[in-house]
């Protein structure tokens, strides 16, 4: 797959007993892997009623005890009980076997959902084709906060016209801002001036390379985030338990989570975070209504959004636009519609009436091709 690669730790789920060394249970909980991994790296997730100090204490004994790796270096509370550990193969097979831990996941890369290669405004402002050239939408997001999630931004490029700032709770990685110039073309589509969607919302940028980053911004956010407000996160690759994180994180904070439905092609269903029900997975369209080629598809996709040949903000060679394809392009179309709804209502619109919105005025039966029991609906504005 010719995407740009982004280093992602994965989320380990674990649960934890009262004893010290607890006797090993029937069935260790489940370890959730993933394709890049890295190693040594863990999120640990606890069961509800387990303590996360607790619980920490005994990863950390259990490390002395045997001298080994029990490292733990983020707490997350906001969500759902996580520790991020860094554990040895033994260490790591006493944790699975504690009852308090829920499952665990391995640490490792993630993928940004683009290929690089604005029909798209003039396309979701109309139902039909042929288009007509324009943009045409009263709304401009004022008003609204998007949280975008990516691998590096330009925070100060002028087509953001200062509505663009690195949020508190951006975990940063040490990461290069240009870093291939995604999450700067991702955000442009949401709301830039020229190539936005939302062209007055205030975009609050959050850089992260990792499973762990993604989770601990994430628990950050549900504490951090002001309302009318929409997250958008065009990145995949993550291991199956992150379902249930990104799934709790919408329930707990009642804001819509845009994501993209990778670049596979196979059934979204199948991938991270875009198989969780609560969040609004988008597909990629062509120009001329027909699928991407290599968009994910089926019953998790909730609705299509334009994806190929998409003109944005661009970073490389001095370049001041750039030209790129993928779910990732269709993403922030959607994140940035929901921030127009929302200054059309007038008001805050939470989980699950957003993705109802979307999918009642989309355009309905306008996509053609093979569609593989994918909703046959195509993003369109508030006019």
């Amino acid at each position: 797959m010719n995407c740009s690669c982004l280093t992602v730790v994965t989320a380990v789920l674990l649960a934890v007993t009262a004893s010290p060394v607890p006797a090993a249970r029937q069935g260790r909980v489940p370890l959730y892997r993933t394709a890049r991994k890295i190693h040594s790296e863990y999120l640990v997730t606890l069961k509800d009623a387990a303590d996360l100090d607790t619980v920490s204490e005994k990863i950390a004994t259990a490390g002395m005890k045997r001298d080994q790796t029990g490292q733990v270096t983020h707490r997350l509370r906001n969500v759902m009980p996580i520790l991020v550990v860094r554990l040895s193969d033994e260490v790591l097979e006493m944790v699975r076997d504690l009852d308090e831990v829920k499952s665990v996941a391995e640490n490792g890369e993630v993928t940004a959902d683009s290929f690089t290669y604005q029909w798209g405004l003039d396309r979701i402002d109309q139902a039909d084709l042929p288009m007509n050239q324009d943009y045409t939408t009263r709304y401009t997001g004022q008003g609204v906060n998007i949280y975008v999630i990516d691998n590096g931004f330009v925070v100060d490029d002028p087509e953001f016209g200062g509505r663009a700032s690195m949020h508190e709770c951006s975990a940063g990685d040490g990461i290069d801002p240009y870093n291939g110039g995604h999450g700067t073309h991702v955000a442009g589509i949401i709301g830039s001036n020229t190539f936005g969607v939302a062209k007055r919302a205030q975009l609050h940028l959050l850089q992260s390379t990792t499973v762990t980053s993604v989770s601990v911004m994430l628990d950050c956010l549900a504490e951090k985030m002001v309302k009318p407000a929409v997250v958008s996160m065009s990145m995949g690759n993550f291991p199956h338990s992150f379902n249930d994180f990104v799934a709790s994180f919408i329930r707990t904070t009642d804001v819509n989570f845009v994501t993209s439905a990778g670049n596979r092609p196979e059934d979204a269903c199948n991938n991270s975070p875009s198989g969780a029900k609560e969040v609004i997975t988008v597909g990629a369209t062509s120009g001329s209504d027909y699928p991407y080629t290599k968009t994910n598809f089926g019953s998790c996709v909730d609705l299509f959004a334009p994806g190929v040949g998409i003109i944005s903000i661009g970073v490389r060679d001095g370049s001041k636009t750039d030209v790129r394809t993928g779910t990732s392009q269709a993403c922030p179309h959607v994140a940035g519609t929901l921030a127009l709804l929302m200054e059309k209502e007038g008001r805050h619109i939470g989980y699950p009436e957003g993705e109802l919105l979307l999918t009642q005025t989309a355009a309905q039966n306008k996509i053609k091709g093979e569609l593989h029991g994918t909703p046959n609906l195509l993003l369109q504005v508030p006019v």
